[in-house]
């Protein structure tokens, strides 16, 4: 994911379902609801803005982010467990 802010943190994530509409990343950082990201998929050439929708905390250094997609530039490649680069703000998200 790709930060809509300066300087843009970037960070490898794994995904863990993706689908045309959205996806949910782990993360070692929390995210704040309504923050905007870059979410690209590495292995299928996939790329869009997205939406935190929420986060939930994992464990003390992992948490699951809920994205919605909102300009795909790619074709749907719905997928479990891939690997994605992504770039987001560095926020934290509501416990």
């Amino acid at each position: 994911m790709t930060a809509q802010s300066q300087p843009p943190l970037y960070e490898l994530t794994v995904t863990e379902n993706v689908s045309s509409q959205g996806a949910r990343v782990q993360t070692r950082h929390s995210w704040n609801p309504g923050d905007y990201v870059v979410f690209q998929a590495v292995l299928q050439e996939f790329q869009s803005r997205a939406q935190v929708i929420y986060c939930e905390r994992l464990s003390s250094e992992k948490y699951a982010v809920g994205l919605h997609f909102s300009s795909p530039s790619a074709n749907d490649h719905s997928s479990k467990g891939s690997v994605g680069k992504t770039q987001t703000p560095l926020k934290n998200c509501h416990l």
